[in-house]
Formats: structure tokens, C-alpha cells, sequence
């Protein structure tokens, strides 16, 4: 009989999953046998975390301080975090010049806080890249204590913490530039242990964190505490709810006052949910197009259903996944970027629970399982050297950016500057920068799009301007319109530098 194409891969794949699984239990029963002297049982695995947790923080953030080196970032999404956090240590306001507006406005991130005192001994959008690193590869930390807890073996912690650090959708997040929601990669972790532990205090700390990095943070905290009004502490569940509602009000209300509920199809929430129930086909095809039903499986597929027995803490990432397929905004639904981390927490505690619910004796298939899967989509999704589609190494000694790093030393630290976009990231800590063409002609800039492809005020303020010497057609138009303003004053083989001519 001729097998169609997927199940020409599938029934491959699914053998190979079964090997490794099979594989996987026998090195676990040798660890468990190898164990058996409490010296070997506490420090063999324990060392194997330091050594898993270490690596991945070590190739993480050296990759990406290295793609950063070789102006491989830009000022969406680095460099406008760079400069919010660099006037936040100088206790300025954070009005972002590289996008146009306040950055607690743009979103309500008080997280940025705990960032800024960081930038007093080693400022620069490379310390965000570290300390992005260094926060997921922590949650990895927390997994291992709950699973000791759960199952009573290191090893079999261990191997849940390696699934973290190889988990397609964590290890893709930090290789999306910079975002505070790395944040969620050690605080959704610390709330979902101190609350399935009962360690209150984890929990609280957990919750304050998650709750200081974004707006919408309630996505995650408010299944967290119904989850905990439902199975532990009907007032600490309660009072989660009503904190993560209030500071959703605060951030969307009254500092942003603005909401996303153009992210919404269908005329947004209230239209959705109208459209449900009066036009439910239509909503159906809307929820199985553009590879959503794809994302699911991305996001199920490396725990190998074996979740499946702790429904109850499925559910409290089930609330971030329909929110991500019901958007519109094509980024929440593709594992490669940064709305997927939030939920992974939950799902592995899931796993590690219902592995919990097993008999000992069947423990071991499950947590085979859990790796075999985990490796296997790390294999075709996550951005490691193994992969299929690797990380490339990014060239810091290329000839272009050795010429760029020179001329951006030609131009004084506290001078206005509007440059090319991946110089904006080298050049953010400063009060004012723009990425060329602004503010000469507004682009991605602003929360006014009417104000697009208008001249602001502040390009009567530029001093310097730095572009390639090669320029692709739009920004070679757009210099024409203002070169007059300007005088050549320093060039190499790939770069320019103009400074404003004196009136």
C-alpha cells in the first residue's frame, strides 16, 4: 500500500521517537542504579543542571551579544529598550526617540526598573542580551525543584530541566532580539511552584514579577489564581485575580489609554464573541487558517502528550494559546517569537505532574517519552547547532563593522544623531537618536500613524548623520530631500558621516 506523504515522514519519525524513548529509560535506570550512594544520587545530577543551566546561558548569551557585535539588531526590538533603560538609570523619563514615545506608555513595563541599575556599572543593549539569557535559562532552575518534589529523583528532574532548556519555543525566545518578557522565563515558573507547592512566599514573588513586565500579563496570572481559588487557597486565588485585573486596568486605562483590540478579527472582543455565536463557520475557518492549528501542535508536540494527565494545569496555558490564535497579529502565533514563553511553564509542570500520577515503575517510559519529544522538535525547530535551522554565527571582525564601529567614534557621546537602523542599537544610550529616515520623514515612529511621512520638528536638531555609502533607493531619496543641510566630514569604504553645516 503507497503512503501519503505524511505518513512517509510521520511513521519514520514516530519509530525513532520510540527508540529514543526506549534508550532514554535504560540510561535512566543505569543513573537510578548508578545513584544508589546518597554521594553519587545528590551530586551527579545536580552537577548535570549546573553544567545544562550553564552551557545554555554561556551559548545564548554569547550568540547573541556576538549577532548584536555584527549589527545584526536593530532599534525594533533592542535599541528602544536600550535607551528606556539607560534614562531610567540616569532617572530621566524613558521617552524613546528610536520609536516616538514614552516607553511606559508604549507598553507598561515596570520591569524595566529592576533593569536600570545594571546599567550603572556595564550600560548597553548587550547587558539586556545577558540578563535575557541568564532569566530563561533560570526557569530550567525551578523545574528541577519541582520535579525533585514531585518524583522523588534527580535525574528525572534533571532530564525535565534539560526539556526546558531545549524546548523549541524557549530556546527560539531569546534569538528575538530583546524583550522584558524573559522575564516570564524564571516568574511564571516561581508563581506555578509556589502554588502547586504551597510556598507562598515563591508564589507572591513569582506573581509581583510576572506582573511588572507587561500589561497584559493577566493572560497568565488570572488562570494562575483561579487555579489556586479552585485547588488550594480560595483568598490568596481571589486576591491574584483581583490584583492582575487591577494592574491590567492601570496599564491599559490609565497610563497607556489606549487598548489592542485591533489585534481582535471580527471588529475586536465583543465582536468576536458576536461573531461566534451568529457566524460560527466563519470563525472556524478563521481559527484553523494561517498554520494556527500548526502552532498548537508546535507548542504540544515536545511534551508527547504526556501533559495530558494534569488537565487542570494544561488549562492555565490553554487561556495564552486561544489568545494567540485569536489574534490577528501574525507574531502570537509563531513559536520563533516572543508570546509563546509565557505559556511553556505551565505545560511542563503539567508534564512533570501527571508523570507524578504514574506508577514508579512506569515513570521511566514517561519521562523517555518527554525527552525523546522534546529532542526531536528541538531537532526541527529550535535554533541549535543540531537543528535544521541553525543559528548562523554572526562575523564581528567583518570589514563593514570594523568601518562602522569607526566612524561611530567619530561622533561625540552627547550629540543628536539619526543613523542607519542597525547602528541604532550601537549608538542608543544618548537622550536623542533616530533611526534614519526620522525624524526628517516620520517612519515607524510615533502612535499617530496620520503623522506618517511627515517632517518633525526635532530635524532641525540633527547634528550628525551616518548612512552606508552603498543605499538602497528609498534611503537614497530620502537623503536627497535633506543632504543640503549637511556636509561630508568622514568617510570609509562603507560608511559616511555627515555633520550639519553651520547656518
Amino acid at each position: 500500500m503507497k503512503l501519503s506523504s505524511w505518513q512517509s515522514v510521520s511513521l519514520p519519525m514516530t519509530r525513532v521517537v520510540l527508540s529514543m524513548a526506549s534508550s532514554l529509560r535504560l540510561l535512566a535506570q543505569f543513573a537510578d542504579r548508578t545513584s544508589r550512594s546518597d554521594a553519587c544520587r545528590r551530586f551527579a545530577p545536580r552537577a548535570a543542571l549546573v553544567a545544562a543551566v550553564s552551557w545554555f546561558f554561556i551559548w545564548t548569551a554569547s550568540r547573541t551579544v556576538s549577532i548584536h557585535d555584527a549589527f545584526g539588531t536593530s532599534a525594533y526590538d533592542i535599541g528602544i529598550f536600550d535607551q528606556a533603560t539607560w534614562l531610567l538609570s540616569r532617572f530621566e523619563v524613558p521617552f524613546v526617540t528610536l520609536n516616538g514615545m514614552n516607553s511606559l506608555r508604549d507598553h507598561f513595563q515596570p520591569v524595566l526598573f529592576l533593569f536600570a541599575p545594571l546599567y550603572w556599572v556595564i550600560p548597553g543593549a548587550s547587558t539586556l542580551l545577558v540578563v535575557q539569557a541568564g532569566l530563561v535559562a533560570s526557569g530550567a532552575v525551578v523545574v528541577y525543584f519541582f520535579a525533585r518534589s514531585r518524583l522523588q529523583n534527580e535525574w528525572f528532574a534533571f532530564a525535565f530541566s534539560a526539556a526546558w532548556l531545549l524546548n523549541p519555543a524557549v530556546s527560539r525566545f531569546s534569538f528575538e532580539n530583546f524583550h522584558p518578557d524573559a522575564m516570564y522565563g524564571l516568574s511564571v515558573p516561581l508563581a506555578l511552584y509556589g502554588a502547586v507547592e504551597r510556598k507562598w512566599r515563591v508564589f507572591a514573588i513569582g506573581i509581583f514579577l510576572t506582573l511588572l513586565v507587561k500589561e497584559d500579563a493577566m493572560v497568565i496570572v488570572v488562570p494562575i489564581g483561579l487555579w489556586v481559588a479552585w485547588r488550594s487557597d480560595r483568598m490568596k486565588g481571589s486576591l491574584t485575580v483581583v490584583a492582575s485585573v487591577a494592574m491590567t486596568a492601570i496599564g491599559f486605562y490609565v497610563v497607556q489609554r489606549e487598548r489592542l483590540g485591533d489585534r481582535i478579527p471580527f471588529g475586536g472582543p465583543w465582536g468576536f464573541v458576536k461573531q461566534t455565536f451568529t457566524k460560527p463557520g466563519d470563525v472556524s475557518k478563521y481559527l484553523i487558517g494561517d498554520n494556527r492549528p500548526f502552532y498548537i501542535w508546535q507548542m504540544l508536540a515536545p511534551f508527547g502528550f504526556v501533559l495530558i494527565g494534569a488537565p487542570d494545569l494544561v488549562m492555565i496555558s490553554a487561556f495564552v494559546l486561544a489568545a494567540n490564535i485569536v489574534s490577528n497579529f501574525w507574531y502570537q502565533f509563531n513559536i520563533e517569537f516572543h508570546y509563546s514563553l509565557i505559556a511553556v511553564p505551565a505545560l511542563m509542570f503539567a508534564a512533570v505532574a501527571s508523570t507524578a500520577k504514574a506508577r514508579v515503575d512506569q515513570r521511566k517510559w514517561l519521562v523517555g517519552i518527554v525527552c525523546a519529544c522534546t529532542l526531536w522538535t528541538s531537532v526541527l525547530w529550535s535554533p541549535y547547532s543540531f537543528a535544521q535551522r541553525p543559528i548562523p554565527r554572526a562575523i564581528v571582525s567583518d570589514p563593514r563593522n570594523i568601518a562602522a564601529r569607526d566612524i561611530m567614534g567619530r561622533v561625540p557621546d552627547d550629540a543628536v544623531v539619526t543613523v542607519y537602523h542597525v547602528l541604532s542599537t550601537h549608538m542608543s544610550n544618548r537622550r536623542e537618536v533616530y533611526f534614519f529616515p526620522n525624524p526628517f520623514r516620520v517612519f515607524y515612529y510615533g502612535p499617530d500613524p496620520a503623522l506618517n511621512d511627515t517632517r518633525r520638528p526635532e530635524a532641525d536638531s540633527i547634528e550628525y548623520v551616518i548612512l552606508p555609502v552603498l543605499k538602497e533607493a528609498v534611503v537614497e531619496e530620502d537623503w536627497r530631500r535633506v543632504e543640503a543641510e549637511f556636509q561630508l566630514i568622514e568617510t570609509n569604504a562603507y560608511w559616511q558621516l555627515f555633520k550639519r553645516t553651520d547656518s
